[in-house]
């Protein structure tokens, strides 16, 4: 799949290929994966990534995410990037816009009618999961 927009993702969803940038960020030296709020302009997601070389990633960074996959964490729709299969590159763009909600990642997601749908909004306060 290729250019799609955080508001197109689903659980199960692989191979995928976004442009985004990073909002914000939560490094936890006790935790091997690391969260990134992320955003387009249709949303917002955490994005996660294995491993310390992610780090240098600030607020502001554009992203382009290839072979990226949505997951459910916690029943929560996140990004997840593998460090052997997906590939992550920085690009020089002025700015991407973007806006700060939803966050689609605070959304309960249930599978009906073999297809997964939004249920409801369970988190607000901050970002993470």
């Amino acid at each position: 799949m290729e250019n799609l927009t955080i508001a197109d993702l689903k659980p199960g969803q692989k191979n995928l290929a976004m442009q985004v940038i990073v909002i914000d960020k939560k490094i936890d030296s006790s935790m091997r994966d690391m969260m990134f709020l992320v955003g387009d302009v249709s949303g917002c997601v955490i994005l996660m990534l294995q491993g310390q070389m992610y780090s240098k990633l600030e607020p502001g960074d554009c992203l382009m995410l290839r072979n990226a996959s949505a997951i459910l964490k916690d029943d929560r729709l996140v990004l997840w990037m593998d460090r052997d299969t997906g590939k992550l590159t920085r690009f020089a763009e002025d700015m991407i816009a973007y806006v700060p909600k939803p966050i689609i990642s605070h959304f309960l997601w249930v599978q009906q009618d073999n297809d997964w749908v939004k249920g409801k909004l369970c988190k607000t306060d901050q970002w993470v999961i």
